[in-house]
């Protein structure tokens, strides 16, 4: 209730408070990730993300989303997409898995390969604003603004107020 109301501090207490009864199980495990990643703590989160995760087997693909995210907070990249390539063969279908592995493919400068992981993303998830987003800054990046924008644009249409689409299509309309 602390948590949905956010009432992170409270929640985080509340969850200490459990944990030191028994181990959590894996949804409180991950109950205490989230409000952990929420108070800035990442490195506790992921800790607690690997709990749940070593109790349920990999079993949940939101569970898999926030330990890459804790990592990837943490610039542990390489586990971070260890975790996500685990979660992509084991969940096809779940865009946002694929979406943070093209991402982390992007910060790391594997742009071929993340252009493959976003072209999948919109495969299973075709509004999804962040794999426009990641086709607008590879096409940035190889100096085509004008498929920057068209990328931008669609994913305006999906998601108007993604800001880093605003944000990005305004650069490149101030450049002309």
């Amino acid at each position: 209730l602390h948590w949905q109301q956010g009432r992170l501090k409270e929640a985080q207490q509340f969850y200490v408070q459990a944990a030191s009864v028994r181990p959590p199980s894996s949804a409180l495990a991950q109950e205490i990730g989230n409000c952990l990643r929420q108070t800035g703590e990442p490195a506790w989160a992921a800790e607690y993300y690997r709990s749940a995760l070593a109790q349920d087997g990999g079993d949940r693909p939101d569970l898999i989303e926030a330990y890459a995210s804790a990592l990837r907070q943490l610039q542990r990249l390489d586990e971070a997409e260890h975790a996500l390539r685990f979660g992509a063969a084991a969940f096809p279908g779940r865009g946002g898995i694929t979406w943070l592995l093209a991402d982390i493919l992007m910060e790391t400068e594997r742009w071929d390969e993340a252009e493959g992981w976003l072209a999948r993303t919109l495969t299973v998830a075709p509004t999804s604003a962040s794999a426009y987003y990641g086709l607008a800054r590879l096409a940035v990046r190889e100096g085509r603004p004008d498929e920057a924008a068209q990328w931008l644009r669609t994913a305006l249409r999906h998601h108007p107020y993604h800001a880093e689409s605003l944000t990005l299509l305004h650069e490149l309309q101030s450049k002309r």
